[in-house]
């Protein structure tokens, strides 16, 4: 009879705790993980940035959460990711400045568009191969690419 004892008191004790265990669980310890590291965070336009430190400073970490994610199109965890990186102060990588916005590279651009709008889409790629060393076959992938 002792041992049947045993077992019901058991089951009983395993009824209650579990619930009381997995509660505990899913809450966890309370505190909030450390931001991640500058290397992980993708980058952020300046505006983007500038805007979510506002709106953190002002206490609205889900607006700037959700700035993030409208400037950048990243997912939840990205934008959380750089959302708490700014929080804890540390900076944020922008994203690299798009082709040469002026010197010889900008003007070679400019002409090379210049000669493929107007139909001399072979110039173009001789002035490429030309100007960079490039052969032919890479330079008329360049201009093809070239937006």
């Amino acid at each position: 009879m002792s041992t049947a004892l045993i077992g019901v008191t058991f089951l009983l004790v395993l009824l209650f705790a579990l619930p009381v265990s997995v509660r505990l669980l899913r809450k966890g310890s309370g505190t909030a993980p450390p931001p991640p590291s500058r290397a992980a965070l993708k980058p952020v336009p300046p505006e983007a940035a500038d805007a979510a430190r506002a709106l953190i400073a002002r206490g609205r970490r889900i607006h700037a959460i959700k700035e993030i994610r409208q400037a950048t199109g990243y997912g939840l965890q990205e934008a959380k990711d750089v959302a708490d990186a700014i929080h804890a102060g540390l900076p944020v990588p922008e994203p690299p400045q798009r082709g040469p916005r002026e010197g010889p590279a900008a003007e070679l651009a400019g002409r090379v568009r210049e000669l493929r709008d107007g139909e001399r889409t072979d110039e173009a790629v001789r002035l490429v191969a030309e100007q960079t060393g490039m052969t032919e076959h890479e330079a008329a992938r360049f201009v093809a690419a070239l937006d």
